[in-house]
């Protein structure tokens, strides 16, 4: 019942594309809210709620989804198969992220190289 309840948590990974990074950016803008009261109060906000940070949005989702939304939903899978789905929109959003990311990585070493 646990690995079901945490899969309904990060549904947000398994949406359509224009839906996964619309509600990715939400959640963002409330993490950036709290980086930015943390700063007000003289703390260094970790990388995730540091706005200025924010070009390491594609890298830390490609981390989210295969350090924590893939190991749940195989495993709900294996448990209930009628779930797959589940994997394979998490699969799709992070080919999605991880083309974000390398196109980040390679727009960083063409600005490096210049």
């Amino acid at each position: 019942m646990a690995v079901a309840m945490t899969g309904c948590d990060l549904c947000a990974s398994i949406k359509p594309w224009e839906i996964q990074l619309a509600t990715v950016h939400v959640i963002f803008e409330e993490f950036y809210a709290q980086g930015d009261e943390e700063k007000e109060q003289g703390i260094e906000p970790i990388a995730m709620m540091d706005r200025d940070k924010a070009d390491q949005l594609p890298q830390s989702q490609v981390g989210f989804i295969v350090g924590i939304c893939l190991p749940c939903y195989e495993l709900l899978a294996n448990i209930l198969p009628e779930t797959h789905p589940m994997v394979m929109g998490a699969s799709s959003n992070l080919k999605k992220w991880k083309e974000l990311a390398e196109k980040q990585g390679a727009e960083k070493e063409t600005q490096s190289e210049a």
